[in-house]
């Protein structure tokens, strides 16, 4: 039971602010009264869910801050796990998640949003469970019952989806190129979901092309974590801080780029 509501609020089939009536939801899903009430507690302590002021639980409405907030981390996870996946996954994978892509393209265009937002969070999450780490899977998926419900917001109204940012990742885990992978994933959640900004009161229209990127929470993690097999760097990149001045003069004499000193 409690497995079955977290797959609808990462699907996006609970909207921000709906309450959930016990009895309702329990003739919904086919079972008793007790174990939709042990689940509800449960999403109620993870956040997920919340309580209003009659003690009644209700899907979070999410403010602008706290959506911005929620979207730079699953961007800044994601990505990561991405970047992983794209050293692990086999052409049985890339060839999978292909065809996942390709049953939410039509979903959309035939405009069944409910399937295409079920294929979205698929295709999402296969990616990261590829990356093969398991408890950077688990925040992801904490993440997800978060911004599941405003994600329900995302196509009706905004048309087909955009498969470019997809079709990205795609590339980079077929080619095993991370880097590539990663700008795709945060393209994607970034960028793709510009158009909902909008839907937050007094945000006003907002031009995807000008929000800034995420700030990238793994820049220092990175360089303490084993790379995942296959994308080992084959050389250190030359710097200050990898190789001080003696690194810092080949930089130069290679046509690197300095900072002036002001």
């Amino acid at each position: 039971t409690y497995q079955q509501i977290r797959r609808l609020l990462m699907r996006g089939r609970l909207q921000p602010g709906q309450r959930l009536i016990l009895r309702t939801l329990a003739a919904e899903l086919g079972v008793s009264a007790t174990p939709v009430r042990e689940a509800l507690v449960r999403l109620v302590s993870e956040q997920a869910l919340e309580l209003d002021e009659r003690g009644t639980v209700m899907v979070p409405k999410l403010d602008l801050g706290r959506y911005i907030e929620v979207r730079n981390l699953r961007a800044g996870l994601e990505s990561e796990a991405a970047f992983r996946a794209a050293g692990q996954v086999s052409d049985a994978d890339v060839k999978a998640l292909t065809q996942l892509q390709e049953r939410l393209t039509a979903s959309s265009l035939e405009g069944d949003y409910t399937a295409t937002r079920e294929h979205n969070e698929r295709f999402h999450l296969e990616v990261c469970r590829l990356s093969r780490s398991p408890a950077l899977f688990s925040l992801i998926e904490a993440l997800w019952m978060q911004s599941g419900p405003i994600l329900s917001l995302l196509w009706d109204a905004d048309g087909p989806a955009n498969a470019e940012a997809h079709l990205i990742v795609l590339d980079g885990l077929r080619r095993r190129d991370g880097e590539r992978a990663r700008q795709g994933m945060i393209r994607d959640i970034i960028y793709g979901g510009a158009p909902l900004l909008t839907r937050f009161p007094g945000a006003g229209t907002v031009d995807s092309g000008t929000l800034p990127p995420p700030v990238d929470l793994w820049c220092g993690l990175r360089a303490l974590m084993p790379p995942p097999p296959g994308l080992e760097p084959e050389e250190s990149p030359p710097g200050p801080a990898r190789g001080g001045r003696a690194a810092l003069r080949k930089s130069r004499a290679a046509g690197g780029i300095v900072a002036k000193r002001k």
